[in-house]
């Protein structure tokens, strides 16, 4: 019986999924079987499960060691990056790990340099955390200054401009269909904000 994949942070063991699928990746075949259904198989209630069961430490470690995606894996990951990246953020707890895996499974950014807004949380901007989405809509990112991202000390609206190599992924079809505009970029790039 294959061992279940252990967590850092937490010492429960993973679960994908319920489900036949949770059971064929923890009683079968090994590390080596789990990675290559992983990398055909997994879909949004997946990755929504992972959140649920506070394992995206794991999770990530596990989708970097995969050499490749398939095509529909990406693009449900792509999904839930637009729906929860904070949540995935959170539970990965180190933004250098974050950014590997957003340049590992998302589409490269292809377009030139460009001017982007996001809405801050005043705390979160005052001890120098910036958030990974940006949009290159003014509007939108006041609609999450006011909103998700005020709860608590309230919003900023921040502006940056980002050379194309700070640009993990430009908007994808999920992003457009909300009208985010959503473009991924490496925190750790932001300068003049």
């Amino acid at each position: 019986m294959a061992k279940n994949f252990e967590s850092s942070r937490h010492n429960k063991p993973f679960e994908p999924t319920p489900g036949i699928a949770g059971r064929f990746l923890m009683s079968r075949g090994g590390a080596a079987q789990r990675q290559r259904w992983i990398s055909k198989h997994v879909t949004l209630d997946q990755f929504r499960a992972i959140k649920e069961q506070g394992r995206w430490g794991s999770y990530a470690a596990l989708l970097l060691s995969e050499q490749k995606l398939a095509p529909d894996a990406k693009e449900q990951f792509g999904t839930y990056w637009v729906e929860a990246g904070h949540h995935i953020r959170e539970q990965i707890a180190d933004d250098r790990v974050l950014v590997r895996l957003l340049r590992h499974i998302l589409p490269p950014y292809e377009g030139e340099a460009i001017e982007l807004f996001r809405g801050e949380n005043r705390n979160r901007w005052k001890s120098g955390v910036v958030g990974l989405a940006w949009t290159a809509s003014g509007e939108t990112a006041r609609m999450f200054g006011r909103g998700l991202n005020a709860v608590g000390s309230g919003g900023v609206l921040l502006k940056a401009r980002f050379e194309p190599e700070a640009i993990i992924s430009g908007p994808n079809g999920h992003s457009r269909y909300l009208g985010e505009g959503q473009f991924t970029v490496d925190p750790g790039t932001c300068q003049q904000v």
